[in-house]
């Protein structure tokens, strides 16, 4: 049964991962930034310097991962970004802006990246499949599939996680810069940017988390 407990030793160190991550932006979005920039502000400003106007930058109402569509060259933004001024929504409008500036120089890791994600996914959810089968059968060869797939899955987050390293380092470089934020402000832009990069390493984990407050806020709705 070692393969899983390694399982379940990696499942929980990212679930640790995540209760960190949520800590630290519940934190800061109830801060207002002291130049009141939105989330959307910010955003289009990335994107307009890097002479990417005709990149769209929509709001989704419901619970989302503020993402950058590059197949679609759209930037989806949840309400606690697109409309606020908090600190979170400074550097998570930034951040994802500076996705677009990666598209546009054509980063081949980048590019890479954001090809494997459903396979990521894809491995992820496998992995889950095959445990469950596992579980109910006390299948050796089962745990040892899944923690296979499941290593799969962590490789191709370890890719993901330099990418959005560089990306959070290029998005915090943007806002000093330009003087988005105030100097006692640093420390916690900072903060935020890291826990950005850390939450696309435990990408599958939110995401899994996402879905089933959509889906339990749908069901309430009917």
């Amino acid at each position: 049964m070692i393969y899983l407990e390694i399982y379940i030793v990696i499942i929980t160190i990212c679930l640790l991962l995540c209760v960190k991550v949520d800590m630290a932006f519940k934190k800061y979005k109830k801060t207002d930034n002291k130049k009141k920039l939105s989330g959307f502000e910010i955003t289009r400003n990335v994107l307009d310097d890097n002479k990417l106007e005709k990149v769209y930058v929509i709001e989704r109402k419901e619970r989302v991962i503020d993402t950058y569509d590059y197949r679609k060259k759209v930037v989806r933004l949840s309400s606690d970004v697109f409309n606020e001024v908090s600190l979170y929504a400074l550097a998570v409008g930034a951040y994802v802006g500076m996705h677009g500036a990666y598209d546009k120089k054509n980063n081949s890791l980048y590019k890479f990246v954001e090809t494997v994600k459903p396979i990521r996914l894809g491995a992820y959810m496998f992995s889950l499949f095959i445990l469950i089968l596992g579980m109910f059968s006390v299948n050796e060869v089962a745990f040892q599939g899944a923690l296979v797939f499941l290593l799969l899955a962590l490789i191709l987050s370890g890719l993901s996680f330099i990418v959005d390293k560089n990306i959070a380092y290029d998005a915090y470089d943007y806002l000093k810069k330009n003087k988005s934020f105030e100097e006692d402000e640093d420390e916690a832009i900072s903060e935020i940017l890291q826990n950005v990069y850390l939450e696309s390493f435990t990408w599958f984990i939110v995401r899994l988390w996402y879905t089933l407050v959509n889906i339990m806020n749908e069901s309430k709705k009917k």
